[in-house]
């Protein structure tokens, strides 16, 4: 005997279709209970479950369940393990993850502590080698001293690349190379001295000014350093000037973005000579009397020779600026054209005066 059990979800609904059936039907003896379901809130009854358990258990358990049921509720209590399992893992995986975080941070702030420890101990150690080192390499020349201090600042690069150098050994390397290429690129490569690349010196060139002509700030700067561990009579000397024409053209420096071959006086240009192809070149010189080192120091391009009244105000300029550099000119000599005996005129110079004053000192004067 089957009994249909419809909309049965709970222990009392089976029951009282149970009992209704007992009612109307004569009840066989094998059935002994109603199916107690699975008893998990999620799914508390199988979709497959009788409602009634026909008489197969040996001894009748205290909650008896159909096999729909106890199938159901077996695959709920493994999926709920394998839940519970899997949550133990992830927290279990979490807990020494966490703790390997927290070591890393304090291994990151001990690092830093000790570095910084370090930087402080080197460059304490710095200072007292600089100037134990300084003591020591006082009895050389100025020369000698640029020259060994190059030297131990590139030892202190691991790469030679990144190398910065002394605006003073850049000078000193242009002069080197202008006097012979292979004689420089012989002492560079053999590592004889510490010479930058002519790439290297061509990007300082440029640094220092966009144009190569008029008095540069930084010579004379350059000039006040160098002097200061000079003697007087190592910064006396005379102003050289001389004039020398040049073949006319013009280009364009791409570099710079502009044009090479106009006049160029600086502030001295007159109006109707700008915009002018240059065919003169003007360059002054200061010759010390003591030694063999003359330096160049500056050079103008102009249509035709300079006339007198700029010619003079460029060589009031240059006489202050090489006097504010701790230079001194007693002397100023040029050649015996026109326009140079024209500017001999203006300072008052003639056959029975050759000398005028000083523009930096009334009482001295120069002829």
């Amino acid at each position: 005997m089957q009994i249909a059990v419809n909309n049965v979800e709970t222990r009392f609904d089976a029951e009282q279709v149970f009992l209704n059936e007992i009612d109307s039907n004569n009840t066989p003896k094998n059935i002994k209970e109603v199916c107690e379901g699975t008893r998990i809130e999620e799914t508390s009854i199988s979709g497959n479950c009788p409602g009634l358990i026909l008489n197969n258990y040996k001894r009748l358990p205290q909650n008896p369940r159909c096999f729909a049921c106890r199938t159901l509720r077996d695959r709920l209590f493994t999926k709920a393990a394998r839940q519970r399992t899997a949550a133990n893992k992830k927290y279990k995986s979490q807990i020494p993850l966490k703790r390997l975080k927290n070591k890393c941070n304090l291994l990151q702030k001990k690092t830093k502590k000790l570095r910084s420890i370090v930087k402080t101990i080197k460059d304490k150690y710095t200072q007292i080698s600089d100037k134990s080192f300084q003591r020591r390499i006082q009895s050389l020349d100025e020369s000698e001293r640029l020259v060994v201090t190059t030297f131990f600042e590139m030892a202190k690069k691991s790469n030679s690349k990144g190398r910065r150098y002394k605006l003073e050994w850049i000078y000193e390397c242009l002069l080197i190379r202008f006097k012979s290429s292979s004689l420089y690129e012989m002492l560079r490569k053999r590592k004889i001295l510490p010479l930058p690349t002519k790439s290297t010196l061509d990007k300082y060139i440029r640094r220092l000014n966009s144009s190569a002509y008029g008095f540069q700030p930084v010579l004379f700067e350059c000039m006040k350093k160098r002097g200061e561990n000079m003697p007087l009579s190592d910064r006396r000397g005379e102003l050289v000037i001389d004039e020398m024409q040049l073949a006319s053209g013009v280009s364009f420096n791409t570099n710079t973005k502009d044009f090479i071959g106009l006049v160029n006086l600086c502030d001295h240009t007159p109006d109707n000579l700008k915009n002018t192809v240059r065919d003169h070149a003007l360059v002054f010189q200061f010759v010390p009397f003591k030694g063999g080192k003359s330096q160049a120091l500056a050079c103008f391009i102009s249509k035709n020779a300079v006339t007198s009244q700029i010619l003079q105000k460029l060589i009031l300029e240059c006489i202050i600026l090489l006097s504010n550099a701790g230079f001194h000119v007693d002397a100023v000599t040029s050649d015996g054209a026109q326009w140079n005996r024209a500017v001999w005129k203006i300072f008052g110079i003639d056959e029975k005066k050759l000398s005028c004053p000083h523009p930096c000192d009334e009482k001295k004067s120069y002829g």
